[in-house]
């Protein structure tokens, strides 16, 4: 759950993005500490490359941060050049969610932009992924993804292109999903092809990444 935190950006603190990320936790737990999360000195936590811009972060109970970033010095150049990663200013503790040029979960693509995205108690994240290489091209390149930084720990929760758990239709558009502490994602999407057109093309979803874990909550008409 997210709560009161404060999220400084040091040295630019009322900009999108900054070269250096701190965290000040100022909610339940609070320890009135500013942590060092990642700065431009930092290198990503896989290898390849250094920060070069970091984004807004969101923050929970445990005193993770996750965010958004850009990197320099990439083997891939702007092929593998952002990623969303999580931190909490201890030795080790930074890992990366998800990064772009990375095979999606499903394999059919690889992550070409990862950007909004919330987490939850645990350091799991939900985030909108848009992708490259796809078997449908602009037909199925984006979807939402839930990860939490472990081997094995990226799954898909919904794919542009999928039937939705009701019938009628494909997704065709996805908004940032809210993660609960359950890590079930909870998400508005668009749908294309449905039997009553503008009047019942978009809905309310919930999903947890497994087997029959997607179902509909509410659904337009």
């Amino acid at each position: 759950m997210l709560r009161s935190y404060t999220a400084a950006l040091l040295a630019a603190a009322v900009l999108p993005a900054a070269s250096s990320l701190a965290a000040t936790i100022n909610g339940p737990n609070a320890t009135g500490v500013t942590t060092i999360i990642a700065d431009t000195t930092t290198a990503a936590p896989v290898g390849n490359g250094s920060f070069s811009l970091l984004n807004l972060p969101t923050l929970n109970d445990a005193g993770q941060a996750a965010f958004s970033a850009n990197l320099t010095g990439t083997s891939g150049g702007s092929a593998d050049d952002t990623g969303i990663y999580r931190g909490d200013g201890t030795v080790g503790g930074l890992v990366n969610i998800a990064r772009e040029g990375q095979t999606e979960p499903d394999g059919n693509g690889r992550f070409s932009t990862n950007d909004t995205h919330n987490q939850h108690d645990a350091g799991q994240a939900a985030f909108c992924g848009l992708l490259t290489g796809t078997s449908g091209g602009a037909s199925d390149d984006f979807g939402i993804y839930r990860g939490d930084g472990t081997v094995g720990g990226l799954v898909s929760i919904a794919h542009e292109g999928q039937t939705p758990p009701e019938g009628n239709g494909t997704f065709s558009a996805f908004n940032t999903p809210v993660l609960n502490n359950s890590g079930q994602a909870a998400f508005v999407a668009g749908l294309t092809g449905s039997s009553g057109g503008a009047a019942d093309n978009f809905g309310l979803y919930l999903g947890d990444g497994t087997a029959g874990g997607l179902v509909n909550i509410a659904r337009e008409g």
